[in-house]
């Protein structure tokens, strides 16, 4: 997350850096006029002659090639977003903003190098978190409490930016992005919602918006996509999303119909068919399945993501020899995230049909090549288990570790194999030298450390353990420890361990018992747990829109508009404000 965190901390630096006189801001406030009108040539025109008067602000630049983008002036939008990208080399923005544009005018090349440099301009500022780009990712596992909690990095100075021009509905939607790619969906779709306020007949930020929305309420996504289809019906890609949406809510015939619309465009038919597959898949309507994994796979023969679904398909009907076929054919042009994914599978096949020792091989191989990941490395433990080599493997990598102390590979592998072997000491012992070494992924570790105590009949240790882990991100639980607390029957034990921290504790352990309790759906407790917060930091705006939140699961409508107007009225983040009188305007 942390390189996210850098886009924003450039693009502010640029943003702010730019000193606009008193006649340059009024022809902004002109084009804005114009924008928020639906006047969108004019209002690129006029951009463009801001832009032009200021040819070192790369701000401007990008704001003008947004506004060219809009009315598909891609050339214009292109030239605007190299200018910026040339004032700004380090700055990732510009160079996305020029993949996009050269996707659209077909120059998939120049889209390539623009994306690449992007990144570069990503791992320069900032090593930070690699996404899993891999398919079928569920947003449904974004936790919208959490959102809130995180420390506003820099997110004051744009705000000015916005604050001296809050008719700019592309700012809005541009702060609103920003916020996306820091996963702060709520915050993000409060920029949406002004931006859409502002130009109500503009369908980008609908259509951010709904991406926003998808993965922590579809429902509201489906409004917004269907807004996006309204004021631009050949927009496919919102009929890719709202099946998406549909498919969240489990509206599978929705959803299907959406995925159907979608394709009709020969740009995204593939994609379209690999999603109505998966729907076909958890139908159990096999055949059908297959027969759009195979279009898709004839569309685009070198998407990994296809010939995977294809192999599913096979190996749930049996045909492993077919299946391992497609999923070598989907390794052939997977990228080393998705091969990560694929091997694990494929290797489910070989090990049913007995080729144990081929399976361990691919397993090992992917392993060398991307070592960060836990799947196929818990795989390679379930491997030697089938072939009855559980010991061999646990005698290999003890003495792999016993080479090296810092092996993580050989600690994880362990960790598995231990769990399997039964072994809670060792299993114990092992989650704590994790911990130590790979602290970013710590909470996972104390997870399996508590379950492991669990075992032992160290119940008090255990739920030491866990708080440990849920003290790393106070009111965020990434690594599900609830889910393994609520499935031993500990939730309200751990939650009273919270209770008697209380007293003269941090905000965190606030959070992280009102978050507990929500898990738990106990809203009244949770609320209880939050008002008391309020009452120790009444001047934070966050805890005062969590309230509402906590107050509108409990049922107390009344009291959630007085936390949100309480939210909106205390001075500091005009996004905080934002959001709460977005949050005011849904209770009416």
């Amino acid at each position: 997350m942390r390189r996210f965190y850098t886009i924003i901390e450039i693009v502010l630096l640029l943003l702010i850096a730019a000193s606009i006189s008193a006649d340059a801001a009024q022809v902004i406030n002109d084009c804005n006029k114009l924008f928020n009108l639906g006047r969108y040539k004019e209002a690129a025109e006029c951009f463009s002659r801001a832009a032009d008067a200021k040819p070192n602000d790369p701000a401007l630049k990008m704001i003008a090639g947004v506004a060219h983008a809009n009315i598909k002036n891609y050339g214009a939008a292109a030239k605007y977003f190299g200018e910026a990208s040339k004032l700004a080399p380090y700055n990732p923005l510009p160079y996305f903003l020029l993949e996009g544009v050269y996707t659209a005018q077909g120059r998939q090349n120049e889209a390539v190098q623009a994306h690449a440099k992007g990144e570069a301009a990503l791992r320069s500022s900032a090593a930070g978190n690699q996404l899993n780009q891999v398919w079928n990712i569920n947003a449904s596992n974004v936790q919208t409490r959490s959102q809130l909690l995180e420390p506003v990095i820099s997110a004051a100075a744009l705000e000015k930016v916005v604050e001296a021009n809050p008719d700019n509905a592309i700012a809005h939607n541009l702060l609103g992005d920003l916020y996306q790619l820091e996963g702060r969906f709520n915050e993000a779709s409060a920029h949406y919602r002004s931006a859409v306020e502002l130009a109500p007949n503009w369908p980008k930020p609908w259509f951010n918006l709904g991406m926003a929305e998808l993965g922590v309420d579809p429902a509201a996504a489906i409004k917004s996509f269907l807004r996006v289809i309204q004021l631009d019906p050949n927009n496919t890609q919102a009929y890719m999303w709202l099946g998406d949406a549909y498919s969240a809510i489990g509206d599978l015939t929705n959803a299907m119909k959406a995925y159907n619309k979608a394709a009709s465009d020969a740009s995204i038919e593939a994609q379209a068919r690999i999603r109505l597959g998966n729907i076909y898949q958890k139908q159990d309507k096999l055949e059908e399945a297959e027969k759009q994994f195979n279009k898709a796979s004839a569309i685009s023969p070198h998407d990994p993501t296809a010939a995977a679904g294809l192999a599913e398909v096979y190996q749930r009907q049996g045909m492993n020899s077919k299946s391992e076929t497609e999923y070598k054919r989907a390794m052939k042009s997977a990228n080393s995230a998705q091969q990560a994914v694929i091997v694990p599978r494929m290797s489910q096949v070989q090990i049913a049909n007995g080729d144990y020792e081929k399976a361990i091989a691919e397993l090992k191989n992917t392993i060398a090549k991307t070592p960060a990941y836990m799947e196929p490395i818990a795989m390679l433990a379930q491997a030697y288990m089938h072939a009855n080599k559980l010991s061999q493997g646990i005698v290999e990598y003890e003495a792999a570790l016993n080479r090296n102390p810092r092996d993580t590979v050989a600690m994880r592998f362990l960790l598995e194999a231990y769990k399997i072997s039964g072994d809670r000491e060792k299993r114990v012992s092992m989650a704590k030298r994790l911990v130590g070494v790979m602290p970013e992924q710590a909470a996972d570790w104390y997870k399996e450390m508590g379950l492991a105590l669990l075992e032992l009949s160290k119940k008090d240790e255990a739920l030491g353990a866990w708080q440990k882990g849920l003290d790393l991100q106070p009111g965020f639980d990434p690594a599900c420890i609830l889910k393994a607390v609520r499935s031993a029957g500990l939730i309200g034990e751990l939650a009273a361990k919270y209770e008697e921290r209380l007293q003269g504790g941090s905000a965190d352990v606030y959070l992280t018992l009102s978050g507990i309790y929500e898990f738990d759906g106990d809203f009244a407790n949770a609320v209880r747990v939050v008002k008391k917060l309020t009452e120790k930091y009444p001047s934070d705006q966050r805890y005062w829109i969590l309230l509402g939140d906590e107050m509108i699961r409990a049922g107390d409508i009344g009291g959630a508009k007085q936390a949100y107007t309480k939210a909106a009225r205390l001075p500091g983040s005009l996004t905080l404000q934002s959001l709460a009188v977005q949050k005011l305007k849904d209770l009416h």
